[in-house]
Parts: structure tokens; sequence; C-alpha cells
């Protein structure tokens, strides 16, 4: 049986396709392939050896990849892939997020928070409590800084919903927004004029796309037209396209931010490409299932020009300046 990623560990729930009905009898991903495919229930011990970074990393591009298999986030200089430093603590390290200043923001998801790591930092210089929930992924508003995070599901209540945690200009404590239309909530993005989109699955377990528009309280779902998507995956908004990824299915769409689709990115070889990331002409897919990074041209997509292989279960991405 196939599960996809984004997840909680060992926490109830399921981000795969068995069909778990009210989604809270199941274990999920983030988990090494090897416990998935046994459907063990452990989750994996935080790594509480130290963090550390190399002296000149602060100078380039970095690539931050969450290895929910390990707790930890791997940094590589960007584009050689070569080994720049690992961040160590955490539990269940999942989907990222940058800021203009160039800091990177990870969503913890067993902890119920998220960190802030400066470029090349080896210690969080802000952290935002999400307290009762389980964030998965975070995006900030490059207008005005407000950062928003999806919860795959509450920790505790009668129904779990999941829900957004917003929290104006990255500080304080989140306002939460949720929606009948969405049971499970995954990944999310801002477009340049303060839109946020996201996507999820619904009661009925199916796909679910969203928006919650500028100054609304209240997220619209939105029909997506021309594919099916199988298994939400990424949100990234490009190109003044909503990028939509289908974890089970090797690729990404591209759709307008009314729901058309207009165009796919195909990701061969990948097997579960969760929060990818894109920067520039460059897709960065962080597979769960290969346990490795690939990157592809982006748009035009097909085979990876780089893999990076020696991960667990990466989950998530982001590029720092």
């Amino acid at each position: 049986m196939r599960r996809y990623a984004l997840g909680v560990t060992a926490v109830a729930i399921l981000a795969g396709c068995s069909g778990v009905g009210s989604f809270a009898t199941a274990r999920s991903v983030g988990d090494p392939p090897t416990l998935v495919a046994r459907g063990a229930s452990a989750a994996v011990a935080a790594d509480h050896s130290k963090s550390w970074m190399e002296p000149n990393a602060r100078k380039g591009r970095l690539l931050y990849i969450s290895d929910a298999g390990t707790n930890d986030v791997v940094v590589y200089h960007y584009p050689s892939g070569t080994e720049a430093g690992v961040l160590t603590g955490f539990d269940e390290p999942q989907g990222e997020c940058v800021d203009k200043a160039g800091n990177v923001w990870i969503a913890n998801t067993l902890a119920s928070s998220l960190l802030e790591y400066a470029h090349g930092g080896t210690t969080p210089i802000a952290k935002l409590a999400d307290p009762g929930q389980y964030p998965v992924d975070c995006s900030i508003d490059k207008n005005d800084g407000t950062l928003a995070a999806t919860n795959i599901i509450a920790r505790k209540g009668r129904h779990r919903r999941g829900s957004l945690s917003i929290y104006p200009e990255a500080v304080g404590s989140p306002t939460i927004v949720a929606s009948p239309d969405f049971y499970l909530m995954y990944s999310l993005a801002y477009d340049d004029n303060d839109n946020l989109f996201l996507d999820g699955r619904n009661n009925s377990e199916a796909f679910q796309f969203g928006e919650l528009a500028s100054g609304s309280s209240k997220i619209d779902p939105i029909m997506l037209t021309g594919a099916t998507v199988n298994f939400p995956g990424g949100i990234a908004f490009a190109k003044r396209k909503v990028n939509i990824g289908d974890q089970a299915g090797e690729v990404v769409y591209e759709a307008t931010e009314a729901g058309t689709v207009t165009g796919s990115v195909p990701l061969s070889g990948s097997s579960d490409c969760v929060d990818f990331f894109i920067y520039a002409r460059a897709l960065i897919c962080p597979d769960a299932g290969n346990g490795d990074i690939e990157i592809y041209n982006y748009p035009a997509g097909g085979l990876p020009i780089h893999v990076t292989t020696g991960l667990i279960a990466p989950t998530g991405a982001a590029v720092s300046n």
C-alpha cells in the first residue's frame, strides 16, 4: 500500500491512499520508507546532536531540505549540491518558506510550532507557537510579511479538522481559519496580491483546492478543471500561475487562479514529490518515496537534471539567498 507525505507520524493521520474514512486510525508519512511499508507506528527519535554550518555558508545561496525521517534539516550549497550544514533537534520537520530577508521558516509538526533560522545560521532566531495544531507547511506574504501555516489536523477535539494559522508580520498568536470544505489541509502559497491558495482533502477524502482572498476571513473552494489530482502535494506561485503538485501522479500542474489547468510539469522518475520549491528555472522536489532530492527544469520537466541521495524521508524544501 503506497502512502504519501505531509502528515503526522504516529499520531493518527494517514497522508496516503489507503482510505481510513475518519482519518483517525492510521499512521502517516514523514516516516522512513521501510517503516511505511511495514505500517509501523514508532516515531523517529529526535536528533539531539549539535547543529553545524560551514563558516562560509552565509556567503551564497543555500538549499534547505527537511528530512522527517531523521528529524533534521540538511543544508546544501545551491546549485552545487555539496553539503553546507545540518540543523538538528526537530520533531518531524516538514514544509518550509523564506521571507524577504532570506530567513527560513520550518514547520516543526509534532512540536506544534514554526521555527525561523537566519540564512546560514545554526540556532532559531524566532519561534511561532501553533497551539493545538499540527503545522505541515508555511508561506509568507512578501508584501506585508504575514506568515500562514497549514495545519493538517488539530491535536484534539471531536473532529480534529485541519485549518490555517495566520500570523500578521510573522509574530504573536495566530488567527485560526477553518473551512467546511476542507477536512485536511496540506500545502499553501501566497500570490503577488496577498491572496492565499491551498490544497487538501475534503470529508470524502477527495482532493480540495481553495483560496483565502486578500482581506477575507473565508476560504472559497475552487473547482480545478483540466486535470485530476490524485493526492494533494505542494503549492507554489510562479510565472503568474498556481503550481499544484500531485504526490501520486509524478506531475505538477500549472493553473490559473480560477482553477483552470493550462499546463503540466512532468516529474519523470519521482516517487513522492512532497512540498516542492520553485526557484528561477528549477523545480526542487524533496522525494519522500525515493529518499532523495530531484531537481527538474521548470517548467519543462522531464528527467531530473540533478539528484542528491542519502536522505530518508525528505518532505520540505526552500532556497535562501
